[in-house]
């Protein structure tokens, strides 16, 4: 007892996952992952958005944050929370280990270029590790055929890149992603009628280099699909109250989605 209290006060992080696990509990063995995760992904909701939150320490490290969210720390903390109250062992240190898992190559920290930087990337290797099954392939979606190389030919965006050896770890995943085949549905192509509430969309982008612009959970309301996010616009995880179709139709350079289902 001593021991977690001590780790509460040292990790304040640590005390908002005994809040959400007390909260969200139980998940039942049958309860389907598309309803554990919407109850997960909506017990966030209003919590503040943020970005950059990864950015700024002098050493790679894991961060957690469970009081505020950009996109993609939203998906993978929902993702991270949801796995670690389905196992036998409900705890921070599992809630941390399993977002290693989604947010480093391997699982393993090991410098800044070992962070899953892409949603291309992201995604093959959430689905080699259970969390997730790729949609794209088993609904009929095309080959996402663009060169992924935005953080090399912008590397003044990013701090990190000043270090020679960081930035050839980069070009190396980069690379190495550019070489595997990633499935997408086209705007004109997405099988709304087949998405279910927990699935996880990530939009796509005719920005040269980049993959991915935003993601979040389909919510599914009154036959409408729509999108349960860490909004950029609104500053806040909400419901978007537009429809996902027409929400898409309002991001100009978005050209498709990676569909992906929680295991």
């Amino acid at each position: 007892m001593i021991g977690l209290f001590l780790l509460l006060f040292q990790d304040p992080q640590a005390g908002l996952f005994q809040q959400a696990v007390k909260t969200i509990q139980p998940i039942s063995e049958n309860e389907q992952p598309g309803l554990s995760i919407t109850r997960c992904a909506r017990y966030f909701l209003g919590k503040p958005y943020v970005e950059k939150s990864l950015e700024g320490n002098a050493e790679e490290q894991l961060v957690v944050r469970l009081d505020a969210f950009d996109c993609t720390t939203f998906v993978e903390s929902v993702l991270a929370l949801n796995h670690t109250l389905r196992s036998n062992e409900i705890n921070y240190a599992q809630f941390q280990a399993n977002l290693t898992k989604l947010r480093y190559r391997n699982a393993q920290i090991r410098g800044y270029a070992s962070r899953l930087h892409y949603i291309s990337e992201w995604r093959i290797q959430g689905e080699e590790m259970g969390f997730f099954s790729d949609l794209n392939r088993s609904l009929n979606g095309s080959i996402h055929n663009k060169t992924i190389d935005f953080m090399s030919s912008h590397a003044n965006l990013y701090p990190a890149l000043t270090d020679p050896q960081t930035r050839a770890q980069v070009l190396t995943a980069e690379s190495d992603l550019n070489k595997k085949p990633v499935y997408f549905h086209a705007l004109d192509s997405v099988p709304y009628d087949q998405l279910q509430s927990g699935d996880i969309v990530a939009i796509t982008t005719s920005v040269p280099g980049l993959d991915v612009i935003h993601m979040g959970f389909v919510l599914r309301q009154a036959e409408q699909v729509h999108l349960l996010h860490a909004s950029q616009k609104s500053l806040r995880v909400e419901i978007s109250d537009l429809s996902l179709a027409d929400y898409l139709a309002q991001r100009k350079s978005a050209t498709g989605l990676f569909l992906l289902r929680p295991l």
